[in-house]
């Protein structure tokens, strides 16, 4: 009876059909690290859960944030979390507002745009979920609406419009008609001291009781502005004025009232002032939370944190800026990017954070050059670039924190060149680019000391925009895609230090980016633009080179497609930076994104069910990783000689069957094997190297024939779950 029960489970044997899965499964995805540049966004502070909110945004002044500005996101004080990415959320906008609900706790939030809809629908955040509400009335809606919590009087108070200010209480939208003036659409903060709703506006406070709005204090001290932030700091009994734009710069300055006079307290030390932004302040770590907004130079990730005394960095960022270069020093954990953003930016990426470098001088030109590391001197290396119609040929180096220029004849100046560090050679490889008057096709080769010409007898034609990187299968260096003329390219190329060799083509790239992952030992390339018959059309997709052709490893999860940079610190892929899919190319990012290593992991769940027979287990040989050809199964504790078989699944399940519980469900593949004479059933399970695989999670359960077995002659395992890493 065993047999023909097993005979029923019967399906194509494992190794099969995680072969089949390979073409179905979700692939590795790119997952976004922080909110990226964002201003016009929604804030509320959560008292329960200790936590910023932040919801929605733009990444222009017009334009609704991507991904959604349906993307969730929560500060802890030291990180950001992205939270309810799998719950229905409310539409994208941006210039909505959010207050927590004393009623039912939660943030509430209201109002907003998205491109010409203006919204008036009101929702909660209870830290897990999105819920719509349905009061009976609605305020106007639309960008720039405000809110605040009103302790004392358990509301929710909206910035008055039309001579209305209207109250949430905690079910239904209350108009409040009042007479006399009004602050009108500015920002508002409860003061804990005074026990009102407060706003600032013309350069005045107000406070409003509850039926009329009234002024306070001091006028005239504080320059008059607007989108600035306005927050109460109940621990110092102050109410705090940040930045926003006043008579038509963005400001900077920080402002305190302590219930007497203002106090100017030190700027915000950012690189220019910001409008636009969100502050609320943390009452759990006594700081006031500064994140994101605009200026000149466009939109900013960064926080600020303000803790009665000075500034802290608390996520520092790269602007947004446009063709970002990155390159990784795998062995020392680290990242440095480079950039124009306005005046320039150095940043290092170490330990999960960006840290901005002051370095005393840095290359003139800072467009489109190229960056590697050179890992026997321990420097990075830019060479080439532009800034405007001027091309550099100036070599430069980064080393203890500064930028030097080396005093050596470089190559004719350029930009949009490929460039890499050839491991094997220990050399910087060159090629292409476009010059003042050609496109160049031609090899240079940079040893420390000097630049010297190569002069292969075959070699790729003229381009620019492709990408180049070190291939350590073959130990050669790869070039792969372009642009010639109006043609993008998708030939793959490979120089081995005498000649370049032609691997093979795939579809065609220009301005994609390209890096090794020496976890892998694979080259990987991220989206790119191609041009073709019909049009252009971006993409976000994600690619790796095998030795001898391309194949995807990644899917959804970003949509920064050109003019982005990526590297690896020896453990992740980075992503920074770039422009959409379908991105106004004068509309640059300041998102960074990781292609996470997925951890391998076997672990048993459940209960096995051997009835009078000796307790059978399951277990896992070797590491649940793909291409791990020597991994495989054990079921132990068995007879001698006695038949097992090990059924996978994709689900879990806990079915009754005669007093046992079967644990997966659905089946798509079955193993089998016979004991030996030490009661072991050795399965072996290749692991095939599909990508596709990475981060899926497998269940499995195992069936020994068993004459004292528990059900039909049979004895069930305790379940096994194999979480597939890289």
């Amino acid at each position: 009876m065993g047999v023909m029960f097993c005979a029923r489970l019967g399906r194509p044997a494992v190794g099969f059909a995680l072969l089949l899965l390979t073409s179905a499964a979700t692939a590795q995805q790119w997952r976004q690290l922080t909110p990226g540049a964002v201003s016009a966004a929604a804030a509320c502070f959560d008292p329960e859960r200790n936590v910023m909110v932040v919801f929605g945004g733009t990444v222009t002044s017009a334009v609704p944030v991507r991904d959604g500005s349906s993307a969730t996101w929560e500060w802890q004080g030291s990180d950001w979390v992205r939270v309810g990415e799998n719950v229905p959320a409310p539409p994208v906008r941006f210039g909505a507002a959010m207050a927590y609900d004393p009623v039912h706790g939660g943030c509430l939030l209201f109002g907003g745009r998205s491109g010409s809809a203006i919204h008036t629908d009101t929702w909660r955040w209870d830290g897990r979920a999105w819920s719509q509400l349905t009061p009976a009335g609605a305020p106007p809606g639309g960008e720039g609406v405000r809110l605040a919590t009103d302790w004392a009087r358990a509301r929710i108070v909206l910035a008055p419009s039309g001579g209305t200010t209207w109250e949430w209480d905690g079910s239904d939208w209350l108009p409040v008609a009042h007479a006399g003036s009004d602050p009108g659409r500015v920002p508002l903060a409860y003061d804990h001291t005074r026990g009102r709703v407060v706003a600032f506006a013309q350069g005045t406070l107000w406070e409003w009781d509850g039926a009329r709005w009234m002024t306070f204090g001091t006028g005239g001290v504080v320059p008059n502005r607007t989108d600035h932030v306005l927050a109460h700091d109940p621990i110092r009994g102050h109410l705090l004025v940040c930045c926003g734009v006043v008579g038509g710069n963005y400001a900077r300055d920080f402002w305190a009232w302590d219930g007497t006079s203002w106090q100017q307290r030190a700027d915000v030390p950012a690189a220019s002032g910001r409008s636009h932004h969100v502050g609320v302040f943390d009452r759990s770590r006594g700081r006031f939370v500064v994140f994101g907004g605009a200026d000149w130079r466009g939109d900013h990730a960064d926080v600020w944190e303000w803790d009665g005394l000075q500034w802290y960095a608390a996520e520092p960022s790269p602007v947004e800026c446009f063709d970002p270069v990155m390159a990784g020093d795998s062995l020392g954990g680290r990242i440095l990017l480079f950039s124009s953003g306005g005046s320039g930016q150095t940043f290092e990426w170490h330990d999960g954070k960006w840290n901005e470098q002051a370095p005393t001088t840095m290359p003139t030109e800072q467009h489109r050059g190229g960056l590697v590391f050179d890992s026997p001197r321990d420097v990075f290396v830019y060479f080439g670039g532009k800034r405007g119609s001027l091309l550099s040929s100036d070599t430069w180096e980064w080393s203890l924190g500064d930028w030097h220029q080396r005093q050596v004849v470089g190559p004719p100046a350029r930009s949009s060149h490929a460039m890499a560090y050839d491991a094997a050679r220990a050399r910087i490889v060159v090629f292409g680019g476009r010059g003042a008057s050609q496109i160049f096709d031609d090899t240079w080769e940079f040893d420390g000391t000097q630049w010297q010409q190569a002069l292969p007898v075959t070699k790729p034609s003229w381009r620019e925009l492709s990408g180049m990187a070190f291939e350590p299968i073959r130990q050669e260096v790869l070039m792969y895609g372009g642009l010639r003329g109006y043609t993008t390219l998708g030939d793959t190329w490979a120089w081995d230090g005498n000649d370049w060799i032609q691997r093979g083509s795939s579809l065609p790239r220009e301005d994609f980016a390209m890096c090794l992952d020496p976890v892998r030992d694979r080259v990987v390339r991220h989206g790119g633009y191609w041009r073709h018959s019909t049009g252009s059309t971006g993409h976000a997709d994600t690619w790796e080179w095998n030795g001898a052709s391309w194949t995807r490893i990644a899917g959804a999860g970003t949509v920064i497609s050109r003019r982005t940079a990526m590297a690896s610190d020896g453990r992740d892929l980075l992503l920074f930076g770039g422009i959409t899919v379908n991105g106004n190319a004068n509309d640059p990012l300041a998102e960074t994104a990781i292609l996470g290593r997925q951890v391998s992991h076997a672990s048993n769940y459940g209960t096995g069910c051997s009835g009078t027979a000796p307790a059978v287990g399951l277990a896992a040989y070797g590491v649940p990783r793909i291409g791990n050809r020597a991994f495989g199964l054990t079921v132990h504790d068995t007879r001698p000689g006695a038949r097992c078989w090990v059924g996978l699944s994709t689900g879990i399940a806990a079915q009754p069957l005669h007093g046992c519980t079967i644990l997966v469900k659905p089946w798509i593949g079955v193993v089998t094997g016979v004991s030996s004479l030490a009661g072991v059933c050795r399965l072996p399970l290749a692991l095939p190297d599909a990508p596709a695989l990475v981060g899926m999670r497998f269940y499995l359960q195992g069936f020994v024939d068993e004459p004292r077995g528990a059900v039909a002659g049979l004895a069930f395992t305790p379940g096994l779950v194999l979480a597939i890493g890289n």
